[in-house]
Order: C-alpha cells, then sequence, then structure tokens
C-alpha cells in the first residue's frame, strides 16, 4: 500500500469509494489516509484501481486494479471457526479445507503441534455453501483465515 498516488480510486470493506486528492495525506507508516478532520484506515481498504495512459488510443485512459485483497472467509464462518478453535487456538498450526471421498461433501481439518508431534482433531463436514473461498487441500495458519486475535 505505499504506493498509493494522487488520482487512486480505494474501495473499502463497506462498499464505499474514495477519489485520491491532492489535499489528502497518507501518513508515514501507512496507517491512514488524512482528509480533513477525517481519519482512514489503510487496513479497511479492499481495492485500489488507477487511471494510466491508454496503450491502444491515444489521450484515452484505462482503468486497472493494482491491489485486490480478497478474505477467505466471511464474518459468519470466522465467528463459527473462531468458536471451534477456542480451546485449541495456541496449538493449532494449520487448516484445510478437503474433499470427503465417500459422501462427496467439504470437510475442515485442523492440525496441531505439541512436544510430541502432530496430531489433528476429527474433521467436520461443510455445506458447499460455505467456506467457498478456501481452496482444496491448501493449508492455511491462522493469520490468514484472520482467526489469530
Amino acid at each position: 500500500m505505499k504506493d498509493l498516488r494522487v488520482g487512486d480510486i480505494l474501495t473499502f470493506k463497506d462498499g464505499e469509494k474514495l477519489y485520491l486528492q491532492p489535499n489528502m495525506k497518507v501518513d508515514d507508516l501507512y496507517k491512514y489516509i488524512y482528509y480533513d478532520l477525517y481519519r482512514i484506515k489503510i487496513e479497511d481498504i479492499i481495492m485500489v484501481q488507477r487511471y494510466t495512459p491508454s496503450n491502444k488510443y491515444k489521450g484515452y485512459y484505462d482503468l486497472y486494479t493494482i491491489y485486490e485483497c480478497k478474505e477467505i472467509l466471511d464474518d459468519k464462518e470466522k465467528e463459527y471457526l473462531r468458536g471451534v478453535i477456542k480451546p485449541f487456538r495456541n496449538k493449532i498450526k494449520l487448516i484445510k479445507k478437503e474433499k470427503e471421498i465417500f459422501d462427496n461433501m467439504n470437510k475442515i481439518s485442523f492440525l496441531f503441534d505439541n512436544n510430541y508431534g502432530w496430531y489433528s482433531l476429527p474433521p467436520f463436514c461443510v455445506s458447499k455453501n460455505y467456506y467457498k473461498q478456501m481452496e482444496l487441500n491448501k493449508e492455511y495458519n491462522l493469520d490468514e483465515l484472520g482467526l489469530h486475535e
């Protein structure tokens, strides 16, 4: 996010858009954008778009997405997983979504690390309507899923 420029179009989590103007100041630590009396958190930005001169048409500009943050879990999914892992939060190293072979369901499994080696909880099955943004067989840590507190 350190390369924000005047003219960039910022989209926030709540759907609001902001056109970065010359009178806006991005602080040195890149945590806030100051605009008059407003302080906007940069961490709330989910997309940055920028106009650049067109390669095809002289005098025209194309709009490009230069940054896009996609959250893997929505708030409901995060809340549920936080409840499931609460007793084990400090020991969980990886969370993985896998395809169940027998009933063609997706399942979520947890991998732990203790002093004696790796172990896991029995996985739980989930509907295909949930955890859609998690890729199959990819291992995620708590930070990637937004579950680390």
